[in-house]
């Protein structure tokens, strides 16, 4: 392979790791300012697409292919990962990561009466002492009144969340409410993490 070659292949790994770690990573980078984060975002989308025509131009132009078509591969299967959704999937492996920084804290929630909002070590928490004890942690980078939260709930009982904040428009059943109500503010999403934690997402 040629310097060029050699040189371009480093940028596109590189590419890729910086895309990699900004989806893994999202919920925090997306607390800070948001258009830092817009600008971020657009620099990567800017880069990738330079890197594509740049791999285009080598191909036609040298004569070696193999270097330039791994350089092309790369952003090109990465937009489609972002496509299929990966980027959500690489935020459910950050969530089941944190689920287990979380754990030893739900003991701390045991004592509790009433639903409330308290913050330990800088983590906002929204309580519903049931029982069972029912606790979220809330992620960073939500936008207005729209955010994600890590959950612990025994039961399960979030796994409704969706289909129940569809039904309220269409249903006078009055089990509804208990489901939308767990916690101050209605959960319209929930995704199974592991055990009793899941990745709910609030409004």
């Amino acid at each position: 392979m040629t310097a060029t070659e050699i040189n371009l292949l480093k940028k596109s790994l590189s590419w890729l790791v910086l895309l990699l770690l900004s989806l893994f990573f999202q919920s925090e980078i997306g607390g800070l300012l948001s258009i830092l984060i817009f600008l971020w975002w657009l620099a990567l989308l800017i880069a990738g697409i330079v890197l594509v025509i740049r791999s285009v131009s080598l191909l036609f132009t040298q004569p070696r292919k193999v270097a330039p078509a791994v350089s092309l591969l790369i952003p090109l299967l990465a937009a489609g990962f972002v496509w299929m959704g990966g980027g959500f999937w690489l935020f459910t492996v950050r969530a089941r990561l944190k689920a287990d920084h979380y754990e030893p804290m739900v003991a701390q929630f045991r004592g509790y009466r009433e639903k409330g909002r308290e913050y330990i070590g800088g983590q906002e928490c929204m309580i519903n002492p049931g029982p069972p004890l029912r606790v979220a942690f809330v992620q960073p980078g939500g936008f207005s009144d729209n955010y994600w939260a890590i959950v612990y709930d025994p039961t399960g009982m979030v796994m409704k969340a969706e289909a129940t904040w569809e039904a309220q428009h269409f249903s006078n059943d009055p089990n509804l409410p208990s489901t939308l109500g767990l916690f101050e503010e209605p959960m319209i999403g929930a995704v199974h993490l592991k055990g009793p934690w899941y990745l709910c997402r609030f409004t």
